[in-house]
């Protein structure tokens, strides 16, 4: 008896892996499909990739000389006007000594809220002042007037470094923003490159899978 239930838990097993065949030749077809998609993706995406990075590498060339050369134009402006703006930059060092006391406390009885919000109504009476002495709320020129801070024409000679359209120079946030641009697309190229061989790698996974159940 123990010889004919072997016999007919073989032939179980046998039609078993027989009616298996049909799931595993369509998992070995799929798997064949999913290497010839990342085939052909990666020869879509290999001069895809190669195009980005060389339009990266240049512009990351263009956007680091662009704010060197920036740098070094306000550097130099800033030194060829320190004799003149040296008062200026006293009197605000000299300022700023005073008013530690009153910082402190501020500090000490735990009143910063009180602190930022007397300087945020400064600040917006400042803004009041300004708008309505001729100032623009989007332009910063020399038509308003301020009681917070230098007059427009010490701030553009002291403090700011402009060009002829009146575009701030070696603006850092602007260099940064750039730059992270610039990482999202070396992502973007990174995924070029690896989508289509984890396809492969898949297909090639499925098509095993075939084989092994």
């Amino acid at each position: 008896m123990d010889g004919l239930f072997a016999i007919f838990d073989a032939i179980g097993d046998f039609l078993e892996s027989v009616a298996e065949v049909p799931q595993r030749i369509g998992e070995m077809a799929n798997g064949l499909v999913e290497i010839g998609e990342g085939i052909s993706q990666e020869f879509v995406a290999v001069p895809e990739a190669i195009t980005y990075t060389a339009k990266d590498i240049f512009l990351f060339g263009f956007y680091t000389l662009k704010f060197s050369g920036e740098l070094l134009y306000c550097t130099m402006k800033i030194l060829f006007n320190f004799p003149s703006c040296f008062i200026w930059y006293l009197i605000e060092i000299i300022g700023i000594i005073l008013y530690l006391p009153i910082r402190f406390v501020f500090w000490i009885f735990g009143l910063g809220s009180i602190e930022d919000a007397i300087w945020s109504a400064l600040y917006e009476a400042d803004k009041w002042v300004y708008l309505n002495t001729g100032g623009h709320k989007d332009n910063e020129n020399c038509s308003g007037y301020h009681f917070l801070h230098y007059p427009c024409w010490i701030l553009e000679k002291c403090y700011r470094c402009r060009d002829d359209a009146g575009n701030e120079l070696a603006n850092r946030t602007v260099y940064a923003n750039n730059m992270t641009e610039i990482r999202k697309d070396f992502g973007n190229i990174y995924r070029l490159f690896t989508d289509p061989i984890n396809l492969m790698e898949q297909g090639g996974m499925d098509f095993l899978k075939g084989f092994t159940g």
